[in-house]
């Protein structure tokens, strides 16, 4: 109704918009001005010292300047004192107003800042306190976190007015200006996203509106022709009149106005240009590499399977204090370097390095009988080993009969850990493969290398490509689906290169070639599903800034310097609620000197080493 009471708080935005709603007939109360909704939030719940008006500081800073800190006393009373009044004055009003208009200028742009006098903090919503003579502290603008502080907001008003209704305006953007030099970039950005929030939102918003550049006022950028506040008023008067968020698109054009679109580039942050993201950070200072797609909590199972990469990450893990798998658990009565060269402690089961998708779909369709194989190969002292762990028998079996059975106590393991994960980190490592022609079985490595006999009538060499491991990934994950829908799936890319190459070119560009094609399916992956998120460490290692500097002499082992920095990115998107200082970790998340020495005598487990010590004993 056109005679309906209204007040406003914010920018001087809402208080154009309110001087054509007065033209239009509603009932003006007041106003709160120069104030963010964080620091009214606070002053509604009662925090003591919270200065909501730009007088109170005004005031503070002139009788600060001329009668000195022995009147700071009589000026901290009388700041609280205005911040009292105009607060009681504001909820008097409030609640006899039928709606509240407010925007987001001052959230989104405007620093608040603490200050203190006589050791009594104040938060001030719009101030620059650098050339003051007062102690102060730079809080910033409203963080996203805090976005919620608007339902909040919301609710406070309906415990003072039950039928109060709060209508948000968001700050508009202007088509055609040069972000950087004016410095709006960031509240662009935090625009798009309230924009974005406000399906959410139990109050009423508008759109995200853009005006031409030649609707700026000649006063400054943040100042509209009155043809701008006129509109934006009648964008009010359709929500009260329709009582629901008006226009559900994020960007609007203002009716009436010129549609100059924006370069898509206008307005990225720095993480999104070369130039501030990489080329001028030090390397070790590059952040926001990875941004997690999911959690992972304290109680969530976690199983690493893949190439040796995933070892090193397994292994800080379960040091950090997740609940790290592991089903095949090292036995109380076998020596450290025996068990590991069994397989105990290195992935979540005894699996070995699984290198390839086909291996990890193998892997899976054996655990759940759904594929079998009765082969078993006997290495050079004629003991039989398993074939798809060769290099985790030990001294070998007896005979083939005893490793088909270890084989199936094995894969029961595998069978249970899949079916009770939370979390599946799987390192893809190459591309290249050697498979059985006649059942299609796929092996960790070439036959005959370790052990069995290589015969090219029986084996066949096989470099997958991009729509194979495309779709033997997805096969994985559906079948994971089935028999754990909660379970969840972190991919990354091994950095280590390949040791050989059986294709007939340079091993750089067998290398190359390899990582690229994992890499884009990994991409292809993490785009498709909300449940498979993607963690950068191939190209933390392998990228431009970084030079190679986390590679050891061979240039294809990874320092464990490099592997903390590259993990640092992951635990500082991860961090485990009411997690306790890690067992084995500092409080820096680094490791200790015995650790960092056990790691030093302790190289991830990779069957492709040996395919450089037959080369080093054939040269021989």
């Amino acid at each position: 109704m056109k005679s309906d009471r209204f007040l406003v708080f914010g920018s001087c935005l809402s208080g154009h918009v309110a001087v054509h709603l007065r033209q239009r007939g509603y009932n003006f109360l007041g106003a709160l001005r120069h104030v963010r909704s964080d620091v009214l939030v606070d002053a509604l719940n009662g925090e003591q010292g919270m200065s909501i008006d730009e007088r109170d500081i005004n005031y503070l800073v002139s009788n600060m300047k001329e009668r000195g800190k022995k009147h700071s006393s009589r000026i901290k009373d009388q700041l609280r004192q205005n911040s009292k009044e105009s607060l009681s004055l504001f909820i008097q009003k409030l609640k006899q107003a039928d709606f509240v208009v407010f925007d987001n200028q001052y959230d989104l742009e405007r620093v608040r800042s603490i200050i203190h006098v006589n050791e009594n903090a104040h938060s001030i919503s719009n101030l620059n306190t650098s050339n003051l003579n007062v102690p102060s502290k730079k809080i910033g603008v409203l963080p996203e976190k805090d976005l919620g502080c608007y339902n909040e907001l919301f609710s406070l008003f309906k415990n003072i007015n039950p039928n109060v209704k709060l209508i948000f305006i968001q700050y508009p953007i202007v088509s055609g200006e040069e972000l950087q030099k004016t410095g709006r970039q960031k509240r662009i950005i935090r625009s798009r996203l309230t924009s974005e929030l406000r399906s959410e939102w139990k109050f009423l918003s508008t759109p995200l509106y853009r005006v031409g550049v030649d609707y700026v006022s000649d006063k400054n950028i943040n100042h509209f022709l009155p043809v701008v506040y006129n509109e934006l008023a009648s964008v009010v008067e359709a929500i009260l009149v329709g009582g629901k968020n008006v226009n559900h698109s994020k960007i609007t054009d203002l009716e009436g106005f010129e549609k100059a679109q924006d370069s898509p580039y206008a307005s990225l942050p720095d993480r999104q240009y070369w130039k501030p993201a990489v080329a001028e950070p030090y390397p070790l200072a590059i952040t926001d590499l990875y941004r997690k797609k999911f959690d992972i909590g304290i109680e969530d199972g976690v199983a690493t399977c893949g190439s040796c990469f995933a070892q090193h990450i397994g292994k800080r893990l379960d040091r950090k204090g997740y609940n790290y798998l592991d089903v095949e658990p090292v036995p109380a009565d076998l020596a450290k370097e025996k068990a590991k060269a069994l397989g105990y402690g290195i992935y979540s089961a005894r699996y070995g390095n699984v290198y390839t998708s086909r291996q990890l779909v193998q892997l899976f369709d054996r655990a759940f009988g759904a594929l079998s194989f009765d082969e078993a190969w006997q290495d050079k002292a004629g003991r039989y080993v398993d074939p798809f762990r060769p290099n985790l028998c030990g001294e070998g079996y007896t005979s083939a009969a005893e490793v088909l059975e270890e084989q199936q106590k094995h894969l029961q393991n595998v069978r249970h850990m899949f079916e009770t994960l939370d979390v599946f980190v799987f390192t893809m490592g190459v591309t290249e493969t050697w498979i059985n022609r006649q059942t299609g079985a796929v092996y960790p490595i070439c036959p005959g290398v370790t052990a069995g006999t290589f015969d090219p009538n029986t084996y066949e060499f096989v470099n997958l490509d991009y729509a194979t491991i495309l779709d033997e990934m997805e096969t994985f994950l559906s079948r994971l689906r089935e028999v754990n829908p909660k379970a969840k799936v972190l991919l990354t890319v091994s950095p280590v290169p390949l040791t050989a190459t059986a294709e007939e070119r340079h091993v750089l560009l067998s290398t190359m070639a390899s990582k690229s094609i994992l890499r884009a399916v990994a991409d292809q992956l993490y785009r498709r599903h909300a449940h498979v998120d993607y963690f950068p460490s191939y190209d933390i290692i392998m990228s431009p800034p970084f030079k190679s500097m986390f590679f050891k002499n061979n240039l294809r082992s990874i320092h464990e310097e490099g592997v903390d920095y590259v993990m640092s990115h992951f635990f500082a998107e991860h961090q485990l609620e009411g997690q306790p200082v890690p067992r084995d970790l500092t409080a820096t998340g680094q490791e200790t000197a015995d650790e960092a020495k056990e790691e030093e005598d302790d190289e991830a487990f990779c069957d492709e080493a040996f395919l450089e010590l037959e080369r080093k004993t054939n040269h021989e």
